[in-house]
């Protein structure tokens, strides 16, 4: 599983009713607050917290227009169903690769080639 995936398992991070903070945090954040969260991991170097807010971008598409305490819980696993030839799966998929080359462009000015390999091959391989 990847730590992308982990946001809705982890306990201090999955959007269950006993874990408001964690649902408003992760999982029902606006989508420029998520932004905004990503770019300040990556002035901090923080690769974990910039893959949970990777998540939480993700899920600013499919969660929008969904209250944090209620989510989508009348419309099942609806909202988070892929849909590739959607408008809003399309505008996801492109903020994801945005932020993934902009993650690819801090490892790169920030790590030699030998301190990469464990971290950007991920990287690598989903933006081909």
């Amino acid at each position: 599983m990847h730590i992308n995936e982990q946001v809705d398992f982890l306990p201090e991070t999955k959007p269950d009713k006993l874990n408001p903070e964690g649902r408003k945090q992760y999982h029902f954040i606006s989508n420029i607050d998520a932004q905004i969260q990503l770019a300040n991991s990556l002035k901090q170097g923080d690769i974990y917290q910039f893959t949970m807010y990777l998540h939480a971008l993700q899920d600013s598409f499919s969660h929008s227009g969904y209250d944090p305490w209620l989510g989508h819980i009348y419309a099942a696993h609806g909202p988070d169903k892929y849909c590739p030839d959607s408008e809003r799966d399309t505008n996801m998929r492109i903020q994801t690769m945005r932020w993934l080359r902009k993650l690819k462009a801090y490892m790169d000015s920030n790590y030699s080639a030998h301190e990469m390999v464990g971290y950007s091959e991920g990287v690598v391989r989903i933006m081909k």
